[in-house]
């Protein structure tokens, strides 16, 4: 037959013994019992209970005694007391229930009561028991969950910065040969007379450009990537740093004649990296500098409230004009990395192409 639990039943009286024993164990539950309360001991340090009823007056050490020290040791928290006693008056029950005590049933009891005490009692102990069961269960398994995805994070960073390494190294090896390249290809586009040497010598020029627009790419992602350091963070004007950004490509600009209307407002100042905000708009210049047609127009403006403030550059690209090229790959790729755009307190970036040929690259600084 199922037993409904394990209960310890402590009373001095040996009448009291048999009527409780009878009425448990005709219950389904397994009784085993003590006549003093040095009795609780012998038992509760080698077996398991799921209940202790307790009698309060008896020899040697009351019951009131015996639950004070059941209670001062850790390993019998779970254990449920219930006092059976004929003392009936208000003291005595407070003082069961302050020493530990988890119920108080008087002498003499009703059986029906006291069987439904018990039932609930066992019900409680053995559902803390599940809860601390999943608990630990769960703790386990985050604690498991957790060492592998530490594990995963770590290869993952040294995967992260062998390929800012090598990408560093390709940027670098390859920055110094183009350069070289291109000033004897100016040189031959000047001196050559014939229509089909001048087209190839086109052709050439404008792989190695993109060439070297890919490697300067490349050079920006890894300062943007390995730059950031939050202690380097200052106070700096958006539009003085732009001023001195327009300076550095300034060449460019003159080759197709390129217009910029820049309005930014003089207030407009932020807490953050200054190189790694000069190299975000760098890189975000290359890629409009890249696909943008002769006398355009690049507007590069802000717009501020109480609550944030925007840069926005925006631009219009014929993407006719640049069929079979990866503008919009290579302006996700960069995106991606410019998710935490100069990483400066509350800062988005975003980019859009909703109105056909019109690119907006738009930097959120939250106030």
């Amino acid at each position: 037959m199922h037993s409904k639990g394990r209960i310890l039943l402590i009373d001095d009286n040996p009448k009291n013994l048999q009527v409780l024993a009878n009425l448990l164990n005709s219950n389904q539950y397994k009784v085993e019992v003590g006549v003093n309360g040095l009795d609780v001991f012998n038992w509760i340090d080698h077996e398991y209970f799921d209940l202790l009823l307790l009698d309060i007056m008896m020899p040697d050490i009351n019951g009131f005694e015996v639950c004070k020290k059941i209670r001062s040791n850790k390993r019998f928290d779970n254990l449920p007391i219930i006092f059976i006693s004929a003392k009936s008056d208000t003291l005595s029950m407070v003082e069961g229930f302050k020493l530990g005590g988890q119920d108080y049933i008087t002498k003499p009891f009703n059986p029906s009561e006291l069987l439904a005490r018990v039932e609930t009692h066992i019900a409680l102990k053995k559902s803390k028991e599940e809860l601390r069961s999943m608990n630990d269960t769960l703790e386990y398994k985050i604690k498991e969950r957790t060492k592998e995805l530490f594990t995963a994070n770590q290869k993952l960073t040294e995967l992260t910065e062998t390929k800012d390494q090598f990408l560093k190294f390709i940027s670098k090896e390859i920055s110094s040969p183009l350069e070289s390249i291109i000033k004897v290809i100016e040189v031959i586009k000047q001196s050559s007379e014939s229509s089909k040497m001048a087209e190839m010598i086109t052709l050439l020029d404008q792989s190695v450009l993109k060439l070297d627009r890919i490697t300067k790419m490349a050079s920006y992602i890894t300062k943007i990537k390995t730059k950031y350091d939050s202690d380097q963070s200052t106070v700096f004007s958006i539009l003085s740093t732009l001023d001195y950004i327009l300076v550095n490509v300034s060449q460019e600009l003159d080759k197709k004649n390129l217009e910029i209307d820049l309005d930014i407002d003089k207030n407009f100042r932020v807490n953050g990296n200054n190189e790694l905000f000069k190299t975000s708009v760098l890189a975000i210049l290359t890629v409009i500098l890249q696909y943008i047609d002769n006398n355009q127009l690049i507007r590069i403006h802000s717009k501020l409230d109480n609550s944030s403030s925007n840069l926005i550059i925006e631009s219009i690209i014929n993407e006719e004009t640049v069929s079979g090229t990866y503008i919009h790959e290579e302006v996700s790729l960069y995106t991606t990395y410019s998710q935490t755009i100069m990483a400066l307190e509350g800062g988005s970036f975003s980019f859009s192409n909703e109105n056909e040929n019109k690119y907006e690259f738009i930097w959120t600084y939250k106030k």
